[in-house]
């Protein structure tokens, strides 16, 4: 019986401090699937989260992160689906803006769509915040990270979602 694939999300979070770009080779099953460069960070704490797709069969797998140069902090890796779902912005509605992005916290969203709650999920795809809909959204209460906002429709429907990071 043949196995279906399916596409998950590799998230790593490092910080890279060289000159040129950190390389890295992600193995699945001894395999390379993914060859990824890194760019300089600027900093040995100023993370920056790196968002992958790769195929995978149903199954026990070995998944190996090789470093092909040194001058980074690996802080985390997840293997997923990413954040429920959302690739990085899922552009249903190209007129939704959240802005300042990167922001504090307080974030001001403009849309032509009927939008009637906002969820917010972390990196995980955990949902951290629910909101009913307004062009004035607080989420102070967050620590400092990356989520993804996703916007619905009276119906319950999905109508977009976007990468947000609060810094602090």
């Amino acid at each position: 019986m043949p196995h279906s694939s399916c596409g998950a999300d590799v998230l790593i979070r490092l910080s890279v401090i060289r000159q040129t770009a950190l390389s890295s080779n992600v193995k699945l099953n001894l395999l390379s699937i993914l060859l990824s460069d890194f760019p300089n960070t600027n900093g040995w704490q100023n993370w920056e989260t790196a968002i992958n797709k790769i195929n995978l069969t149903p199954g026990l797998h070995t998944l190996r992160l090789q470093a092909l140069s040194d001058g980074f902090n690996l802080n985390w890796i997840h293997i997923g689906d990413g954040g429920a779902g959302i690739d990085d912005d899922k552009t249903g509605d190209k007129s939704f803006n959240v802005f300042p992005n990167p922001g504090n916290g307080n974030y001001t969203i403009r849309t032509g769509s009927k939008i009637a709650e906002l969820r917010v999920f972390n990196l995980l795809g955990i949902q951290v915040a629910v909101l009913p809909f307004s062009t004035s959204v607080n989420l102070e209460n967050l620590a400092p990270g990356i989520y993804f906002l996703k916007a619905f429709n009276g119906k319950g429907n999905e109508v977009v979602a976007k990468r947000i990071s609060i810094i602090k």
